[in-house]
């Protein structure tokens, strides 16, 4: 991974909109990936995100981040948790972290998420309407109201089928 890029998109390359479309996939599958196996990154910004070009993306720099005895809650709008930290070292920290509040280790990487793709969005020129209401509530100020990971990444997928419908 020595060769692999911090940057986002590919700088003299085309970059294509199912490029990008993937790429943001591949993020947020990883994140729910780790969090249905009770691990919080913890550190989600665009820098610790590489790509070799080719397609593939991984999250590197997990020296903060944690395993948890139980998964994050499911069910959308519910604010219990099932753990609740308080951590401020990481590059994108969520509103309730600069008051001081604890969080919720898995609503911390969602909302760095949110980040990670506002600023894919402002570095490539896509701005896919239909993933704005994905990030908007993944950017959501009050954690308890932030969607899972998982939620997420079904929210996603649904919005890119109006983008690529499914040839019949």
């Amino acid at each position: 991974m020595e060769e692999w890029s911090s940057q986002f998109a590919p700088p003299e390359q085309p970059y294509t909109l199912q490029s990008y479309l993937n790429s943001l996939r591949h993020c947020i599958q990883h994140i729910a990936f780790m969090h249905t196996h009770r691990f919080a990154h913890l550190d989600i910004s665009v820098r610790n995100v590489l790509t070799d070009y080719d397609g593939r993306y991984a999250c590197i720099d997990y020296e903060m981040s944690r395993q948890f005895c139980r998964p994050p809650v499911e069910v959308e709008g519910d604010p219990r948790s099932s753990v609740l930290i308080y951590h401020s070292k990481a590059a994108e920290v969520p509103p309730e972290v600069e008051k001081g509040h604890l969080t919720s280790p898995y609503a911390m990487d969602v909302w760095a998420l949110g980040m990670l793709m506002s600023k894919a969005i402002a570095s490539t020129g896509y701005d896919v309407p239909e993933l704005r209401s994905i990030t908007k509530g993944m950017l959501e100020p009050q954690w308890e109201r932030r969607p899972s990971a998982k939620v997420v990444l079904r929210r996603f997928e649904e919005a890119i089928l109006n983008v690529y419908p499914k040839s019949g």
